[in-house]
């Protein structure tokens, strides 16, 4: 029973911060493919007006990545709001480490 409690009162406090954490992670994604994502808005623009490429980019980059990001960590957010506190500690620390993973894999680290 005391090991529950320490398991509770940790994913408490971690809940506390869970939108935030999702954020996180989404933004560490944009970073770690962020690129592919770039090469892919270029490639489709590529042939088009100076004006167009950049109006292009600056919706890709700003809105698109940005709205991406925000539907990401809202949708993890819930899904792991859902979760026993064991399970959401383990998502929480899994999620962590499959970052870092993927980062090192990309070369980012």
């Amino acid at each position: 029973a005391e090991m529950d409690d320490i398991i509770n009162q940790a994913a408490d406090f971690i809940r506390g911060y869970g939108y935030e954490l999702c954020l996180a992670w989404t933004a560490a994604l944009m970073v770690v493919y962020g690129n592919e994502l770039t090469k892919l808005a270029k490639s489709i623009a590529k042939s088009w007006h100076f004006i167009f490429r950049v109006g292009f980019f600056v919706i890709v980059c700003a809105f698109g990545y940005g709205i991406l990001m925000v539907v990401l960590a809202k949708y993890l957010y819930q899904y792991l709001s859902r979760l026993d506190s064991i399970w959401y500690l383990a998502a929480v620390f899994l999620a962590f480490l499959m970052l870092g993973i993927l980062a090192d894999k990309k070369r980012q680290i």
